[in-house]
């Protein structure tokens, strides 16, 4: 076997890319005949196989063999996508709709099922406690009774609440008056401070009397200032004038 295998290496690294060609062709026909033939049994065997081998090779590669892979595989994909026609399409979206509702139905009983086992040891739990000898007082255990009624309600809810419910009218009352309260004029209203020129939210400004405003000399407009605000308001009226 390991001389056959050897002199097919060398035969495929001498042949053309021609008789490479026909090679593969004939290799697809027989590979396509003997699927044809095989039993269900059989077709079965040859799956897991497949599988297996697919597996250890995963396993067994590097990350950029792995890389290299992946690239591989979504090319492939998005050239069989670019190149089906309309029908095919239609069958390959229908495909992944059927497998999407397998997965979600599969995690719903996978969560109904734990949401169960949890419920019945917690059942389990609950009774070993009741039949502890020295239990204590009525008044305790009126209030681990209450305690297991609101564990069993909560779960009951879990469980029956898997599939998706409407939003409770007060839910929509407090989300509604909370995007008021931040959206109101007095909470979005701005002013700008007088003494560091800043622009913010009214609300964060603090009122305060100019008599009170310390060093308020040094918020007065110089005249210098004025002056040249003047004369350059001049100007700009006389430009405007003459153009």
């Amino acid at each position: 076997l390991e001389k056959q295998k050897q002199r097919d290496q060398s035969n495929r690294s001498n042949e053309t890319n021609e008789k490479r060609k026909i090679r593969l062709e004939n290799q697809n026909q027989r590979t396509k005949s003997n699927r044809l033939h095989e039993t269900s049994e059989e077709r079965k065997i040859r799956l897991e196989d497949k599988n297996q081998r697919i597996k250890s090779n995963r396993l067994n590669e590097t990350a950029e063999e792995r890389q290299i892979r992946l690239k591989k595989a979504k090319e492939l994909t998005q050239s069989g996508r670019m190149n089906e026609t309309e029908e095919q399409r239609q069958i390959r979206l229908e495909k992944q709709r059927k497998r999407s509702q397998a997965n979600r139905a599969k995690k719903l009983v996978e969560k109904s099922t734990s949401n169960k086992l949890n419920t019945q040891q917690q059942n389990s739990s609950n009774q070993l406690n009741a039949t502890e000898p020295n239990a204590s007082c009525d008044t305790q255990g009126m209030h681990d009774f209450t305690n297991n009624e609101d564990i069993t309600k909560k779960n009951k809810t879990s469980i029956s609440s898997l599939w998706p419910e409407s939003i409770s009218r007060n839910l929509k009352e407090d989300c509604l008056q909370k995007f008021l309260q931040k959206m109101s004029m007095a909470a979005l209203s701005e002013a700008t401070c007088a003494v560091c020129n800043v622009r913010t939210h009214t609300q964060k400004l603090k009122k305060l009397p100019v008599s009170k405003i310390p060093h308020i000399h040094l918020l007065k407009v110089p005249d210098a200032l004025k002056d040249f605000i003047k004369t350059s308001q001049t100007s700009a009226v006389q430009y405007a004038d003459e153009h």
